[in-house]
C-alpha cells in the first residue's frame, strides 16, 4: 500500500475560512478568531491567528478566483516540501503581472519576460542566461567602491567626482537618447506608457546631514529618503549610471521612478489579493497599477538605452567597477532585451525591499543600545574614522553587522511569507494535497516561534554567530546554537532564491557601517508597528535621533 493511499484527504482539514466576505475584502477576510475583520495590511495578523487557532498546518479555501491555500507553520514540513519541489518550481503567481508581460505588453517583452511573476520554461530559460553573472559573490564585490561612494553621498553633503567617465548623468539629453531614429546596435525601443496617477507623497531632497531637525531627528518619511539611496545604488550597479537621487538638488526623473515603484507596490496588493475583478473590469486600483508599470518601464528604458549607447560608443578600457550588470549580461548573451528586462526587474524589486531592510535594522539597533555599542566597536576596528572607505575585506571583518541584519530579518522579514504552487499532488503533514494548491510558508510567524528561537521577541544578533567567531561573545549562550535552516529564509530558497541577494547584502552592510560609525542612533517614540504593503513596512514616523560620535 502506498503512502498516497494512507494519507488523509485534503478535505479532512478543519477549515480556517470558507468563502468569507467582509466589507468587500475577499482573500484577507479569513475570520479565524471571533469573526474579526481584517484588511489587506493586516495579513501578518491573519497568519498569526491561523497558527494560534489551527497549529502547524491550516487550509483556507473557497476564495473566488484564487486557488486553495495551505499555510504551513512547521519548519520540518517546510523543509520536506522544498526538498521535493519540481525542477521548475512555481511560486504563487501574480497573474495580473503575468498578464501585463505576456499579453498587454507582449510587443515589448516577447519571450523575455524576466523573473518576476514568471514561471515554467520561459522563467527557466531567462534565469539560465543571467544567474551565472548575478549569483557569483565576486560579481557583487566588484561594485563595493561605487556603492561606498553613494552611501557617502547619502551621508554627507560633499560629493566625490565620478571615477568612471562613461557613467551617464541624468542631465544627459534623455529625449535624444531615447527617441532618436538613428540605428544603434544594442538599442531597444520602448512603447509609450499610460499616464500615471501619482499617489505617493513628495520626496524631500537632502542628505542625512541636512535632514536632521533642531532635535537632531530625521524626518518621519525617512523611508522615502532610503528609497532614493537604494535607487541610486541599483542604477549605478545595473547601468553604470548616477541617477542623481542623492544629490542636493535631485531630479524629477528619479522621483517619478520611485513614485511609480511605490504606486506599483501600493496597488499590487489590491489587485492580487482581492477578488480578481480586473479580469473583467478595470478598477481604479488596476488602472493605477498598469499606469505605474508603464511609467516605470518608460522612464527606466530611457536610462537603459543611454547606458547601451554609451557602451557602443566607448573605446576606453574600463575598470571592473565601471562595467555595469547590463554590459556583463550583454557580453554573455549578446541579447540586449535580456539585459534590459533584468535591469527592470532589479530596479522594480530592489528599491523597496533593501530600503525596508535598512530601516528595520536601524530601528532594532536604536532599541538595543548595548547591541549598538558592540556593533560600533566592531565597525571602528575596521573603519578608524567615519570617513574611512568601505573595502571588500570589510565584508569579512564585520560578522556582528551581518548578524544584526540576519536577526532583524528574522524578526521582521521584508516579505512575510514564501510559497510554492504545487504542480503535482503532494503529501504534506500526512495530508494528500492536490495539484494547484498554493502552499504558503509564513516565515514571519515561524521565525518568531519559541520552539525555533528561544526568547524570539528579543533582538539577539549573537544567535547568528558561530561559536568562537568573536572572542567577546564566546560566553553567550545563544552563540553557536544550531538554527533550523528552513525557518528564516528572507531571500527565498533554491532555484527561486532572490537573484539580487549578493548586491542587497553589500548595499546594506556599507550603508549601516557608515551610519553607525558616525552616529549613535535613538528612537524615542512608541514601538514601531508594521503593516503589509505588500512588503512588511513600518507604519510609524521614522524620527530617528542621530547624535554624532566624537571619535
Amino acid at each position: 500500500m502506498t503512502t498516497r493511499w494512507l494519507a488523509k484527504p485534503f478535505g479532512g482539514f478543519e477549515l480556517a475560512a470558507s468563502n468569507v466576505f467582509v466589507s468587500g475584502v475577499h482573500t484577507t477576510a479569513l475570520l479565524p478568531v471571533n469573526c474579526r475583520q481584517y484588511k489587506i495590511e493586516d495579513l501578518d495578523k491573519v497568519m498569526q491567528d491561523l497558527h494560534r487557532q489551527y497549529g502547524r498546518i491550516a487550509k483556507v479555501n473557497g476564495l473566488i478566483g484564487h486557488p486553495d491555500l495551505l499555510f504551513v507553520f512547521d519548519a520540518d514540513l517546510i523543509r520536506d516540501t522544498f526538498k521535493k519541489e519540481e525542477v521548475l518550481p512555481h511560486r504563487p503567481a501574480m497573474p495580473s503581472l503575468r498578464n501585463y508581460k505576456s499579453k498587454m505588453r507582449k510587443d515589448f517583452f516577447g519571450d523575455n519576460m524576466g523573473l518576476i511573476g514568471v514561471h515554467g520554461e520561459k522563467w527557466d530559460a531567462f534565469r539560465a542566461q543571467v544567474q551565472q553573472v548575478m549569483l557569483q559573490p565576486s560579481t557583487a564585490k566588484k561594485y563595493i567602491a561605487p556603492l561606498d561612494e553613494i552611501s557617502s553621498d547619502f551621508m554627507d553633503r560633499s560629493r566625490a567626482p565620478n571615477k568612471c567617465p562613461i557613467a551617464a548623468k541624468v542631465g544627459d539629453d534623455l529625449r535624444h537618447a531615447s527617441r532618436t531614429n538613428e540605428p544603434k546596435r544594442n538599442r531597444i525601443d520602448w512603447a509609450g506608457g499610460q499616464s500615471l496617477m501619482i499617489v505617493g507623497r513628495g520626496l524631500k531632497v537632502s542628505q542625512i546631514q541636512e535632514m536632521r531637525d533642531e532635535n537632531n531627528e530625521l524626518p518621519g518619511d525617512f523611508l522615502h529618503e532610503l528609497y532614493k539611496w537604494a535607487l541610486e545604488s541599483i542604477g549605478r550597479v545595473a547601468l553604470d549610471t548616477r541617477l542623481g537621487c542623492v544629490s542636493r538638488d535631485g531630479n524629477d526623473e528619479s522621483k517619478r521612478i520611485i513614485n511609480s515603484i511605490n504606486t506599483f507596490f501600493w496597488t499590487v496588493a489590491e489587485v492580487e489579493l482581492r477578488m480578481p475583478i480586473w479580469r473583467i473590469y478595470e478598477t481604479t486600483a488596476y488602472k493605477n497599477y498598469i499606469g505605474a508599470l508603464d511609467t516605470f518601464r518608460e522612464l527606466c528604458m530611457r536610462h537603459i538605452n543611454i547606458a547601451m549607447e554609451k557602451m557602443n560608443s566607448s573605446t576606453e578600457q574600463k575598470s571592473e567597477e565601471c562595467i555595469s550588470l547590463v554590459e556583463r549580461i550583454l557580453q554573455k548573451t549578446n541579447n540586449p532585451k535580456i539585459a534590459a528586462v533584468l535591469a527592470l526587474d532589479l530596479i522594480m524589486v530592489g528599491v523597496d525591499t533593501t530600503s525596508v531592510a535598512a530601516t528595520s535594522t536601524i530601528y532594532q539597533l536604536s532599541q538595543n543600545p548595548d547591541k549598538q555599542e558592540i556593533l560600533f566597536n566592531e565597525i571602528k576596528r575596521s573603519m578608524p574614522s567615519p570617513d574611512t572607505k568601505f573595502t571588500i575585506s570589510m565584508l569579512e571583518t564585520m560578522p556582528y553587522l551581518r548578524a544584526c541584519i540576519k536577526e532583524t530579518l528574522r524578526m521582521y522579514p521584508v516579505v512575510i511569507g514564501n510559497g510554492r504552487s504545487l504542480q503535482t499532488d503532494a503529501i504534506i503533514g500526512g495530508y494528500h494535497i492536490p495539484k494547484g494548491t498554493h502552499v504558503i510558508f509564513p516565515h514571519l510567524v515561524v521565525s518568531n516561534l519559541e520552539q525555533y528561537f528561544p526568547e524570539p521577541d528579543r533582538f539577539i544578533p549573537e544567535r547568528w554567530l558561530k561559536r568562537g567567531e568573536l572572542k567577546e561573545h564566546s560566553g553567550c549562550p545563544h552563540a553557536g546554537q544550531k538554527i533550523h535552516p528552513y525557518v528564516s529564509l528572507p531571500f527565498g530558497y533554491g532555484r527561486r532564491t532572490c537573484i539580487g541577494r549578493r548586491f542587497a547584502e553589500c548595499e546594506l552592510q556599507i550603508l549601516l557601517s557608515k551610519l553607525f560609525r558616525r552616529y549613535q542612533v535613538e528612537y524615542n517614540y512608541e514601538k514601531l508597528t508594521y503593516k503589509v504593503n505588500p512588503t512588511y513596512i513600518p507604519d510609524n514616523p521614522l524620527k530617528f535621533k542621530l547624535t554624532e560620535r566624537s571619535s
